[in-house]
């Protein structure tokens, strides 16, 4: 199951992971995909590091790739194999992550048609936070 995570949901997320780890000594072999995957925050007050989990879910919805083979340097036409289509998705997908963290800007499809990288898409979004 792949979903759009937003940041109260990673921060529930993880309080229930440790919760459960510390009353059951670990996890079922089914949630540690899940936890090595929230592992990737540092910190989840830390906004910078919400928003890449945030987009390598997106990426990882989109290209149909597991979270944990996403990272900064995938391209996403080559590597995450996404199109113009999947770009105009991902125009919408990026305009959520900006609502969830109170953004008053959103992105243009022609913003995202030019996205190349994942890291391009994460500077885009933080470049609409500040």
């Amino acid at each position: 199951m792949k979903i759009i995570a937003n940041k109260d949901f990673l921060k529930k997320l993880h309080s229930d992971l440790e919760t459960y780890n510390s009353k059951n000594g670990s996890l079922p072999e089914s949630l540690q995909l899940l936890q090595n995957n929230l592992k990737m925050v540092e910190s989840l007050d830390d906004e910078l590091n919400i928003v890449k989990l945030q987009v390598y879910n997106v990426m990882s919805v989109l290209s149909g790739i597991d979270i944990d083979k996403i990272n900064d340097n995938n391209h996403l036409k080559f590597d995450l194999g996404l199109n113009q289509t999947e770009k105009w998705i991902l125009t919408k997908n990026i305009n959520e992550i900006l609502k969830d963290h109170n953004s008053k800007k959103f992105v243009t499809r022609d913003e995202c048609n030019k996205l190349e990288y994942v890291s391009d898409c994460i500077k885009l979004v933080n470049s609409k936070l500040k």
